[in-house]
């Protein structure tokens, strides 16, 4: 006969089945929903068929199980298969505290270390920054509401306390920003996650990578292009920011950040949308990255608001848009 037992925090791995304990291997676990005391989900093992479905360990994560109902036979390891009802899958996926992933990949044909630093209020999330080797992929997790930026650094060596740990995007030298703002000029990725999620990317503090941004699966009005042109190619010599031995242009700095002027800051008298207006530089940006927001009160704003569980961010997408080399 099956036995049914409540599982208020599954294991991965306890050492047997008893009638205490149950048994999730890395065949299968309870997925990650969140069962409630009024709406509990029920989880079988045998195969899943019609409204059952079975979820690879890979795919949760168990701390997130907070309530479920497994079936135990003798002697079987339990392949965790849930079976819902269409009423009870809505109820969940409404109220479920799942996290939402990004996947970060590098298509530049150089190392690129990507960044995030949260807004106030918010986690640091991937301990802030990590390398990223060329065509290559990492999935980072982050909370339902958070909302903060994504960057890439460039020329990166943290051996040394000599001169700042990259060229791009610096955070004080370090390889873990821990939530400490990249230094501009650097491309940015601007998140807001909860419902309706927004997001833009921005060179209004300047530019030194292009970045393509889209929920996955794709859809043609959530995606956020790259960019048509280097910046780093055609930036007027006011604006460049030269790489170590001041042979290449790394960066791009905005009008503003160059100059700190009201004008090009929209600050002041100029901090509306009828006195800030797009300069000659600002067009420059907005040229060569059409789909960014080049100035504060760029118009219409560039901004998307598609909600995912998944969003994909490219550095370099289709190789465009630096003359670094490795």
């Amino acid at each position: 006969m099956d036995r049914y037992q409540r599982v208020e925090k599954p294991r991965p791995e306890p050492p047997a089945i008893n009638e205490n304990e149950i048994r999730i291997t890395s065949q299968g676990l309870i997925r990650n929903y969140l069962s409630y005391a009024d709406s509990l989900l029920q989880v079988e093992e045998e195969e899943g068929t019609g409204e059952e479905e079975q979820h690879m360990v890979g795919m949760a994560d168990m701390a997130t199980i907070r309530v479920g109902m497994v079936t135990i036979k003798e002697d079987m390891v339990v392949t965790a298969i849930i079976k819902v009802t269409e009423e009870e899958e809505d109820l969940v996926m409404e109220e479920e505290e799942d996290l939402v992933a990004e996947g970060l990949e590098a298509e530049c044909p150089f190392p690129v270390w990507p960044a995030a630093a949260p807004n106030a209020g918010h986690p640091v999330i991937a301990d802030g920054g990590f390398l990223l080797p060329p065509n290559q992929t990492k999935r980072v997790h982050a909370p339902p509401t958070w909302n903060g930026r994504f960057w890439g650094r460039t020329g990166c060596d943290f051996t040394t306390t000599s001169k700042p740990g990259c060229q791009t995007g610096d955070c004080q030298g370090l390889l873990s920003c821990n939530g400490t703002i990249g230094t501009p000029p650097a491309t940015l990725v601007e998140e807001d996650q909860s419902k309706p999620s927004f997001y833009d990317v921005s060179v209004v503090d300047g530019y030194n990578l292009p970045i393509a941004v889209s929920t996955k699966p794709a859809r043609p009005k959530c995606w956020v292009g790259g960019c048509t042109k280097s910046i780093n190619s055609v930036c007027p010599q006011e604006l460049q920011v030269l790489d170590h031995g001041g042979a290449a242009v790394v960066a791009c700095k905005s009008a503003c950040l160059a100059f700190d002027l009201d004008v090009f800051c929209c600050r002041n008298s100029y901090g509306k949308p009828e006195t800030c207006k797009p300069s000659m530089y600002s067009a420059m940006f907005k040229d060569a990255c059409p789909s960014y927001f080049s100035y504060a009160y760029d118009t219409p704003p560039p901004l998307v608001s598609c909600y995912s569980r998944e969003y994909a961010i490219t550095f370099c997408p289709s190789r465009w848009g630096s003359l670094l080399s490795q």
